[in-house]
């Protein structure tokens, strides 16, 4: 019964209320200056409607550029009012588990993922289990968001650049050097995108080997107050690649090569 009760407040309550707030960022976002910007993939349109529920029959992992705290939200919001239509298409995100401690409504639309744990051997078990549960959550249909860097981008140390269709490696000495490194790319290319993001780390590669699943890379750049959110398109690991690091790889090419497109 508690159950049933979180997930109505979480799906009906919750996300109405924050598809409300979301509208209006988004108008904000209309000035350039504040707000969020999403555009990119319309899942209710009627261009894309007959290509998005058979994606949706075999699971889709959302993976997005975490440079924030705000996209975790944002992402998911991109699937309403799809997901009104029933708890099967309300998107689980992996998060670290401390939020949910904060926030525990949002326990039915999250995996958890332990942050507290000792040993690397336990980080590990704890890292596999939460990839299991997303896992089953993909063969029975449904939609898992993972930010594949483990963490917001400011605490990253190794980086992949795209340049021209081509992709190269940065790795910083602290993290504390990750603005130094953002603006020096931002001089390059005169813009405020700087076109790199935080390698990532296997987990998506994993779900991409061990499930069905579509992949739908998402860009997130920030301006000062202005969010910008841009959605590629939907696509399946090649049948070739069977190498985890290779997977990990080409999830890492789609996401840059989105970015490089904006």
């Amino acid at each position: 019964m508690k159950q049933t009760i979180a997930r109505w407040l979480l799906i009906w309550v919750f996300g109405n209320l924050g598809m409300v707030v979301l509208t209006f960022a988004r108008i904000l976002g209309w000035t350039g200056l504040v707000g969020v910007r999403v555009r990119g993939f319309r899942w209710l349109s009627p261009r894309e409607r007959k290509k998005v529920f058979p994606v949706l029959r075999e699971g889709l992992v959302i993976y997005y550029r975490h440079i924030g705290l705000l996209e975790a939200l944002i992402v998911p919001f991109a699937l309403y009012p799809l997901w009104l239509m029933g708890e099967r298409f309300v998107p689980r995100s992996l998060i670290a588990d401390y939020w949910l401690r904060c926030l525990p409504i949002l326990g039915p639309a999250c995996i958890p993922l332990s942050k507290d744990q000792k040993t690397k051997r336990g980080a590990v078990t704890e890292t596999l289990a939460a990839l299991r549960r997303a896992e089953n959550d993909l063969d029975q249909g449904r939609i898992v968001c993972i930010a594949p860097t483990g963490t917001r981008q400011h605490h990253v140390t190794r980086f992949k650049v795209i340049s021209r269709g081509k992709i190269g490696k940065a790795d910083l000495t602290w993290p504390s050097d990750y603005q130094t490194l953002r603006h020096a790319y931002e001089l390059l290319r005169c813009q405020y995108d700087d076109h790199l993001i935080g390698a990532f780390q296997g987990g998506a590669g994993w779900l991409a080997l061990h499930t069905n699943a579509w992949f739908l890379p998402v860009w997130v750049s920030k301006n000062h107050w202005l969010i910008k959110v841009t959605y590629g398109e939907p696509f399946k690991l090649p049948g070739g690649i069977l190498n985890p690091k290779k997977a990990t790889m080409y999830l890492e090419r789609k996401l840059l090569e989105l970015g490089e497109g904006l």
